[in-house]
């Protein structure tokens, strides 16, 4: 019996620890390269623009790019996050123009300040109150295990609101609120818990969309010899303004391109096809052909401790000329094939 015991926490201590998350690399990125293997890294920032010959065929009219990410994030099958948010967390509503844009979706186990404005559906809601989300009694923070006798108590329900010092049974053990718990409601619960706050009309569309920025890591995995470019996410960016809206997770974006270009409709598979002018043969989907660079972009920024683009550290900071920042975008591209270079005499 005493063995058995053992061999089943042992058997429970390494599902808890394949459970965690593998810190060795970055999870959001495509590619799973160890940081003790990376002997350089820096992160790259590229303009592509789709008036480009070379980037033309990522907006053609049978297999649009900037169509079918739009259509993606419209379906829920492609999340959008806000243009600074590299860790991926917290998806928006949807690609939405203006304020409505930074507004994130509703997310139930999550708590709300009377300051908070969210997007359920196409509507904006505001709470009424602080929203604090029922936590379950093993979370210290919000309970308290009591060692002494305590009257008999109800079984804890994640659906009841509980208020300070309100006692419940939970496996066994019985378990006292330390702080109060409302729940956090749907937002078409109005009333007391959420008021309507406008609508979400002013949606991007597709004549919105100027070019596209590639968020990518620069790496020299030290183990396999090779430059790496991996790509984290795609800035979707204003025709207008020249901002970003929004953008998107490059491994998410790729893992759906992947599916649907297996689909058994050639309708759909046609919606993520790069098309080869030269020999249509070699058509390839959307990610195989950032994979092989296909794709011409322009670097506005290296990863710099003072966060600045190019154009920023050049005409902003030292006042020179637009004409020498271009130059300098220029340059910087030469330098990174000159360590390219320089790291295979490692």
């Amino acid at each position: 019996m005493k063995n058995n015991l053992i061999l089943v926490s042992l058997l429970m201590m390494a599902l808890s620890g394949s459970a965690q998350t593998d810190t060795i690399f970055n999870p959001k990125a495509l590619e799973k390269i160890p940081y003790y293997e990376q002997l350089y890294r820096f992160r790259v920032w590229r303009d592509v623009n789709f008036d480009e010959k070379q980037n033309a065929v990522f907006v053609s009219p049978n297999s649009n790019l900037k169509k079918f990410i739009i259509e993606s994030v419209k379906a829920k099958k492609l999340n959008a996050y806000a243009p600074d948010d590299y860790t991926f967390d917290t998806p928006l509503s949807g690609l939405a123009k203006g304020k409505a844009a930074q507004l994130p979706m509703f997310k139930p186990n999550t708590d709300y300040s009377e300051n908070d404005e969210i997007i359920y559906g196409d509507n904006k809601y505001v709470p009424r109150m602080a929203l604090v989300y029922v936590r379950e009694p093993s979370d210290d923070n919000y309970w308290k295990l009591e060692k002494k006798k305590v009257p008999a108590a109800q079984p804890f329900d994640p659906n009841k609101s509980y208020s300070e010092r309100d006692q419940v049974q939970y496996n066994g053990n019985k378990y006292t609120a330390t702080q109060e718990m409302n729940g956090v409601p749907l937002p078409t619960v109005l009333g007391d818990f959420w008021k309507e706050n406008g609508t979400v009309t002013n949606y991007v569309e597709e004549s919105d969309i100027g070019s596209l920025q590639v968020v990518e890591d620069v790496i020299f995995d030290r183990r396999r010899s090779r430059l790496y470019y991996d790509i984290i996410g795609l800035k979707i960016i204003s025709k207008e303004e020249g901002s970003p809206y929004a953008i998107i997770n490059y491994k998410e974006f790729a893992d759906l391109v992947g599916k649907l270009s297996h689909d058994r409709e050639m309708r759909v598979r046609n919606t993520v096809k790069w098309k080869n002018r030269y020999n249509p043969s070699q058509d390839m989907n959307f990610a195989d052909a950032f994979k092989l660079r296909l794709f011409h972009g322009i670097i506005s920024q290296v990863e710099n401790p003072d966060d600045k683009t190019i154009e920023e550290i050049y005409v902003t900071g030292n006042k020179r000329t637009y004409a020498e920042a271009i130059f300098a975008r220029w340059e910087e591209e030469m330098k990174m094939m000159e360590k390219e270079h320089n790291l295979w005499e490692y």
